[in-house]
């Protein structure tokens, strides 16, 4: 986590929010390890943080956890998840989760499914454990089957978007901030609300008869498919 002097993470946000014309500050890849009550409060009390947060939890069984030098448990990541929903209600998080890591074995899997299950996390990407050289794990035994790392990561992601749909879903009727990135055609635009981030999440197809590219309007939440909302100006 961000540290220089006396100024930490919260503290050079709360600094970067007083620049006039900034609209959102969005929160990526914060470590699980060091997500504090400080940082909490900012997203919930800082207007210009918007209401989510990208946690790269990788896994959540102790042991392989550890492996990779990190200190969390699937304990430690729902009572985390549970502490952020209930200080910021609307929250949108996203996760990034790594499968076929050596030593994951059925069980520890159906212990990562289980979590994925109970914290229903809004967003989540996926990935296949190779040996990357330079890291802690090059040298452990890669002792998966490719077809197998492959196996888990599709029945992980089958859940999940039904999960990610579900919550789409829930947002179908609300009233949103959306920036207006790019014109489709002459009433629909490509845009992103405050619970997307660029490149990674889903997009706000927006019906407007509007020229306001690089604009943040309000819109309602009509329909959702997938992993992008449909919507319109109000």
């Amino acid at each position: 986590m961000y540290k220089w002097k006396t100024v930490d993470l919260a503290s050079l946000i709360n600094k970067i929010s007083k620049i006039n014309n900034l609209k959102w500050i969005r929160l990526l890849y914060c470590h699980p390890d060091h997500i504090t009550d400080k940082i909490i409060n900012l997203i919930a009390e800082n207007e210009k943080v918007v209401p989510y947060i990208d946690i790269p939890f990788q896994h959540v069984n102790e042991a392989l956890l550890k492996s990779m030098g990190r200190k969390g448990n699937t304990y430690k990541y729902l009572k985390l998840i549970e502490k952020l929903r209930k200080k910021i209600p609307q929250i949108s998080i996203r996760s990034t989760f790594m499968l076929g890591y050596p030593g994951e074995d059925e069980k520890i899997f159906s212990e990562l499914m289980a979590f994925i299950k109970t914290a229903r996390i809004d967003k989540v990407g996926c990935f296949i454990f190779s040996p990357e050289e330079g890291t802690r794990a090059y040298n452990l035994h890669d002792n998966i089957p490719v077809k197998e790392k492959n196996r888990r990561l599709d029945e992980l992601m089958s859940i999940q978007s039904k999960i990610s749909q579900e919550k789409l879903n829930d947002k179908i009727g609300m009233e949103l901030d959306v920036l207006i990135e790019e014109k489709i055609d002459d009433k629909t635009y490509m845009a992103r609300s405050i619970f997307d981030a660029p490149e990674v999440d889903g997009i706000f197809f927006l019906t407007a008869d509007v020229n306001k590219i690089n604009e943040i309007v309000r819109a309602k939440v009509t329909d959702s498919i997938e992993y992008d909302l449909i919507g319109e100006i109000v």
